[in-house]
C-alpha cells in the first residue's frame, strides 16, 4: 500500500504470479482497475489487508462448546491447525481489517475478521469468516 505524506491510502497492488504446470507463466503488479489477465480470468485488485507477507500474527479466538457450553481460550497463528472438540478442526487462512458489505448500494463495513478453514469428522475444510465484531450464540 502506498500512503500520502500524511497517512492516509493512495493506492493498493499486489503482485500476482501465474504458476501453470509448475513454472512462472505470468506476473504483474495489479492496482485498482488494472487488474492481470490470463486465459480470460480477471484478477482485480479489489480490496487490502494490513498483515506483512511472513510475518507471525498471533490471534486469540475464544470457542465456546454448543452443548456444555464451556469456554476455551485459544492462542494460534496463521496455517496452524487447532483441534476443534473430539472430531473438528479448524485454521486461520486470512484475515482482513477491513470486511466491505454493500447492501442496497449501500457500503457497509463490518470490520476486522479472519477466515477459517473448519472441517468436522474428516470432512473437506470449508471457508467460514468470523467476524471481531459479533458474537454468536
Amino acid at each position: 500500500m502506498e500512503k500520502y505524506p500524511e497517512g492516509t491510502p493512495k493506492a493498493y497492488f499486489s503482485v500476482l504470479q501465474i504458476i501453470d504446470e509448475g513454472r512462472v507463466v505470468q506476473e504483474k503488479m495489479i492496482k485498482v482497475n488494472d487488474p492481470l489477465i490470463y486465459k480470460g480470468i480477471y484478477f482485480y485488485q479489489a480490496t487490502f489487508g494490513q498483515r506483512p507477507a511472513k510475518k507471525k500474527t498471533e490471534f486469540t479466538i475464544d470457542v465456546i462448546d454448543s452443548k456444555s457450553g464451556g469456554k476455551k481460550t485459544l492462542k494460534t497463528d496463521f496455517d496452524r491447525e487447532e483441534k476443534l472438540g473430539s472430531k473438528g478442526k479448524f485454521k486461520i487462512v486470512d484475515y482482513a481489517e477491513n470486511v466491505p458489505l454493500n447492501v442496497e448500494g449501500h457500503a457497509k463495513n463490518l470490520g476486522e475478521a479472519v477466515q477459517l478453514a473448519l472441517s468436522e469428522n474428516g470432512e473437506e475444510p470449508q471457508p467460514v469468516w468470523i467476524f471481531k465484531a459479533f458474537r454468536f450464540r
